[in-house]
């Protein structure tokens, strides 16, 4: 009897689960509808916070950047630029990243001429820059337009070498000599604010006697989320390189690099002694049939061959920097620049108001 009323109740279960499965029974009518609601207002997308930014400028040399490392960015449409205050502008016209100046249709009315001075051991003699700012509900966007002057060790010129190789007494030896730069800084969102707005880069770049490969921060608690524009390794592909500087030096942002060094150190005993040698990694495929063949600079990865030194003459010059396809993150900051009129380069930039790194500045 037990197993009998188990059976009744399982198909009791069974049909009540079935009847579930059934048809709706007939529907009344559907009702009036009803009046609408009051509109609501449009979406908006605030301004982006106001914030400290600075500037530095490099005319082909290595240490060289005359800059300003403090500028104040606002987003308020109302405020005066200045020397030292940059107003960005919304825009519903977004600029094209060409490297050419599309004024105040696309840009806004407001602009600045920001004051330059001696950053770092030299001085380039450059003390203006025009800076526009503009921004949409999705991008900011940065356009820098400055004149270099012949002075001392600066020609006016299309800076478009960087650290590549060339042969110097039959020895392969990297040519020193360095690209256009131009470099935007903010505090990273990691970070100690409060130090920008007093400081600014000026007591974090220039420790390591203002060296590129030698800059760090002061203190592990600041960190510069940087923009870097380069006359020879952004142009290549259209994207700065977004670094974050810390205490300890500049760190690519996660995953893989737009660029990379043609260089890398090895070893090899002579006589007692070890010696360490400077190399290429790489070298275009094209100079194992033609040792005097020029390849541009930076190389794209695809033409790339392993570095053999017995393929090379006299004459051979070997790329100082790879190009790659990078990896997601890496490819968020669109620049390009153009070297207009004998002396006069216009870099623009885009990026993301919002990101995905927590080293990136967000607006």
């Amino acid at each position: 009897m037990k197993k009998l009323g188990i059976l009744l109740l399982s198909l009791l279960a069974m049909w009540a689960f079935l009847a579930t499965l059934g048809c709706d029974g007939e529907r009344g009518p559907q009702g009036p509808k009803g009046e609408p609601g009051e509109e609501g207002p449009d979406a908006v997308i605030p301004a982006p916070d106001d914030r400290v930014m600075a500037i530095a400028i490099f005319n082909g040399t290595q240490k060289d950047h005359n800059g300003a490392h403090i500028v104040s960015l606002t987003f308020d449409s109302t405020a005066i630029p200045s020397g030292s205050v940059l107003v960005a502008n919304y825009t519903s016209r977004p600029p094209v990243i060409d490297g050419i100046d599309e004024g105040p249709d696309v840009w806004g009315p407001k602009y600045s001429d920001l004051d330059l001075e001696t950053q770092a051991l030299a001085d380039n003699y450059i003390y203006k820059v025009m800076v526009r700012a503009a921004y949409d509900d999705k991008n900011v966007y940065f356009l820098a337009k400055w004149t270099e002057v012949n002075r001392d060790e600066f020609v006016v010129g299309k800076n478009m070498e960087h650290l590549g190789w060339a042969y110097d007494d039959d020895t392969l030896k990297i040519m020193q000599v360095y690209e256009d730069r131009l470099a935007l800084m903010f505090s990273a969102m990691e970070s100690s604010a409060s130090f920008w707005e007093s400081q600014g880069c000026r007591d974090g770049c220039h420790l390591g006697d203002g060296e590129p490969d030698y800059m760090r921060t002061s203190s592990p608690s600041i960190i510069f989320d940087t923009w870097q524009w380069g006359s020879v390794r952004s142009n290549a592909l259209g994207i700065a390189l977004d670094r974050a500087l810390s205490s300890a030096q500049f760190e690519n942002d996660a995953g893989i690099s737009p660029i990379f060094r043609n260089l890398f150190v090895r070893q090899r005993i002579e006589g007692d002694s070890t010696v360490f040698d400077s190399v290429p990694i790489y070298m275009h495929r094209y100079h194992v049939d033609n040792p005097d063949y020029i390849s541009d600079d930076p190389m794209w990865i695809y033409y790339a061959t392993p570095f053999d030194e017995d393929d090379l003459t006299s004459n051979s010059v070997v790329p100082g920097w790879i190009v790659q396809p990078p990896s997601e993150r890496n490819d968020l900051i669109k620049c390009k620049g153009i070297f207009s009129d004998g002396d006069t380069w216009t870099v623009e930039f885009s990026r993301p108001r919002i990101t995905n790194d927590r080293f990136d500045a967000d607006f």
